[in-house]
């Protein structure tokens, strides 16, 4: 980020790396230093941010889409396109965190960044902006527009996964300390990968991604490595779990059904976990039967 910074800040006031150095009161090694990645202060971040006049766009963001306009357009058209989705995503991450995780994952399937942004797919978004309302035959033209398409996509298979992780694995262990990051690192690395597996589980056309079928196999690998780490764990700590998680896998995303997470008739994976608890809530119960009998006055025999 400090890299990206500096020379988004160089490249706003058309300066050099000397000119930026006594405007901010340090020295040139000191520029040098964070071009190579060394920290960054807060408040010396914030004075570049403001110097570059990125405002809440990631750095990195910026640097990706090949200037600010530019950045600005993707970052609306993403925008858009979560809102379009919104009643079934919650990222649990900024905003720009998602714009720049999405697009460096876009860079790593092969698909190239258009070096200017396409103005055709901005219209929708301001007509909505403009008027508070869809435009249908806009709407239309909008989401057949191949980039479009390829990131609603990946939003929609977002929304699929997510609800699943949520229920299944997201609260799972949550004050258990043997599922703690420090103790089962899968968890935190997996909730945080959410979008990595969503693009892997999309219908991306190769032909704007040819690096697609190299992403996918990789995520899905690791994929499969997390959640086996999570299971064996989960089954140590006697935790049950109500789905099998490698439906995440071996599955659509489409065809998890959501209904049936949330009933009665949801699978059950470790049915010895299961019948350990009913024995030993079992057990329980007597012991406090012949207590509560005792108190009454019952005799034990009583049926």
């Amino acid at each position: 980020m400090s890299s990206s910074l500096v020379k988004l800040a160089v490249k706003e006031l058309q300066c050099t790396q000397a000119a930026l150095a006594k405007k901010l009161g340090v020295s040139e090694a000191q520029i040098s230093k964070w071009i190579k990645g060394d920290h960054m202060s807060i408040d010396m971040r914030t004075k570049l941010i403001d110097l570059a006049k990125i405002e809440d766009l990631h750095p990195d963001f910026v640097t990706i889409c090949g200037s600010l306009k530019d950045a600005k357009k993707w970052d609306a058209l993403i925008t858009h396109l979560i809102n379009w989705n919104c009643e079934r995503i919650d990222f649990g991450l900024e905003p720009e965190i998602v714009s720049l995780t999405l697009m460096e994952n876009l860079q790593r399937i092969g698909f190239q960044i258009p070096k200017a942004f396409p103005d055709e797919l901005i219209f929708e978004v301001e007509y909505k902006e403009l008027y508070k309302e869809e435009n249908e035959e806009l709407s239309e033209f909008f989401f057949e527009h191949p980039i479009v398409n390829m990131i609603d996509s990946i939003f929609k298979t977002y929304a699929e996964i997510d609800e699943f992780i949520a229920l299944n694995i997201r609260n799972l262990g949550l004050n258990d300390p043997d599922f703690q990051a420090d103790t089962l690192p899968e968890k935190s690395e997996f909730e945080f990968n959410e979008i990595e597996l969503a693009i892997a589980k999309s219908d991306i056309d190769e032909k704007i991604a040819p690096l697609f079928g190299r992403f996918r196999n990789r995520v899905l690998a690791k994929t499969f490595e997390q959640l086996d780490a999570i299971k064996r764990r989960a089954i140590e700590s006697g935790l049950p779990l109500e789905a099998e998680l490698f439906d995440l896998i071996n599955k659509d995303a489409g065809t998890i059904d959501r209904e049936m997470l949330y009933s009665d008739e949801r699978i059950i994976i470790h049915p010895d976990i299961y019948m350990n608890e009913l024995l030993l809530n079992s057990r329980q119960t007597k012991k406090m039967l012949k207590k509560i009998m005792a108190k009454l006055e019952i005799d034990e025999d009583f049926e």
